[in-house]
């Protein structure tokens, strides 16, 4: 082979590397190595739409200079930032549907929360509480695993599906949101307006399984899928399921930091979930929902019946 060839070939070579690191950098998290969780087809299949929705979106928002900084714990900047991320939805711009009601499915929450049984209750307030305290992916799974095993052991088949929706969607979505986060896709602009990356503000582990430094609180997201569709099946419905699951778990990660303190004017950031829960809730025991209130404002996620005898 003469020099010529020799170097066209090495030059063909490296735009190969290099087109392959670029792919891999741009990576979805659900397109990685995973392990068998044992979910049912159509509970991971709505998880893993709803982590690639998100990624969509939040690369659309990139792509206009979007100021994730700008989001605040606030019904002005939420319902903004939920028109923000309907024009900015690839499914929405795709099938040209009609808007996905955000406000409105958020409304119905607490008058479908007696569509759920006291398992599937139980089981939802897990979800939310442990999927808070995973540290790794690796400690994720796990949790998963656990979760699911029990979920196939203790909840009649029926009630299973919402259940299992809650954690597809929540362990695709974190797995995604850390992805995001590692590619520095959630921007801010700085003072003179240039936009810079947002970096996590947690510490790596030695192996880079660490999950990014935003908060994991899944109050609005959790309840939001289990009492949503059980089945999204078709287009429009999976379309609308998937831009109201995202637009609320990306604007309860952005806005986590802001409301986790209390004194910085934004009051308690759980006192609207608390309180949707109260207005619904029934006792068997006396002044058991005012009980069960004051534990979810102090605790942030609503006490199981188990332990409190409150719906």
């Amino acid at each position: 082979m003469n020099t010529k060839k020799m170097l066209l070939c090495s030059l063909g070579y490296l735009i190969l590397l290099l087109g392959c690191s670029k792919a891999n950098d741009n990576r979805s998290s659900s397109n990685e190595d995973e392990v068998d969780l044992n979910f049912p087809a159509q509970s991971e299949k709505y998880g893993k739409a709803v982590a690639k929705e998100m990624r969509g979106i939040v690369t659309n928002l990139n792509e206009i200079g979007y100021d994730f900084s700008n989001v605040k714990f606030n019904a002005e900047a939420k319902n903004k930032f939920y028109l923000d991320v309907y024009a900015a939805s690839p499914t929405v711009i795709r099938t040209k549907g009609k808007a996905a009601n955000i406000e409105t499915f958020m409304e119905t929450i607490s008058e479908n929360k007696s569509i759920l049984t006291e398992t599937q209750i139980e089981f939802v307030e897990r979800i939310i509480n442990e999927f808070g305290k995973s540290k790794t992916i690796k400690d994720l799974e796990q949790t998963v695993l656990t979760i699911n095993k029990d979920i196939y052991a203790s909840v009649p088949s029926i009630q299973q599906e919402r259940i299992f929706n809650v954690a597809a969607v929540l362990y695709y979505g974190v797995k995604e949101l850390d992805v995001l986060e590692r590619q520095g896709l959630f921007t801010q602009k700085s003072i003179g307006g240039i936009i810079i990356p947002r970096l996590k503000s947690g510490p790596d582990s030695e192996d880079g399984e660490s999950i990014g430094g935003w908060c994991r609180k899944f109050l609005a997201s959790g309840w939001a899928i289990a009492v949503g569709e059980p089945t999204p099946a078709g287009e429009i419905v999976m379309a609308v399921a998937t831009v109201v699951i995202s637009g609320i778990l990306l604007y309860e990660v952005i806005t986590c930091k802001s409301t986790s303190d209390t004194g910085t004017g934004g009051g308690n950031p759980f006192q609207t979930y608390c309180q949707s829960r109260y207005l619904t809730c029934t006792s068997i025991i006396y002044n058991g929902c005012s009980i069960c209130l004051q534990f979810c404002l102090v605790q942030g996620y609503w006490p199981p019946f188990s332990t409190h005898k409150c719906n």
